[in-house]
């Protein structure tokens, strides 16, 4: 089942910011269900990684780049 992965890190991230409890999320290829917030936080997508910035969401891993500005702290975070 292929997720946009953009809106699934994303919905993620912001539900790791609200109270723990179960989260549903329904997308065009079905539903996404999680029992329980997430424990780690990992972004493939630079747009994303500057939301969970935005956000201040620990991340646990991100792609491997070059990070600059504001992402510049994410430069030695563990590669996803």
């Amino acid at each position: 089942m292929k997720l946009n992965t953009s809106l699934v890190f994303l919905s993620a991230a912001l539900f790791a910011c609200a109270p723990a409890s179960a989260f549903e999320l329904k997308h065009s290829e079905g539903t996404l269900s999680l029992d329980s917030a997430p424990k780690k936080v990992v972004s493939f997508d630079v747009g994303v990684l500057d939301s969970l910035a935005a956000l201040d969401v620990p991340v646990a891993g991100v792609a491997r780049s070059m990070y600059e500005g504001d992402l510049a702290r994410y430069q030695n975070t563990r590669e996803a």
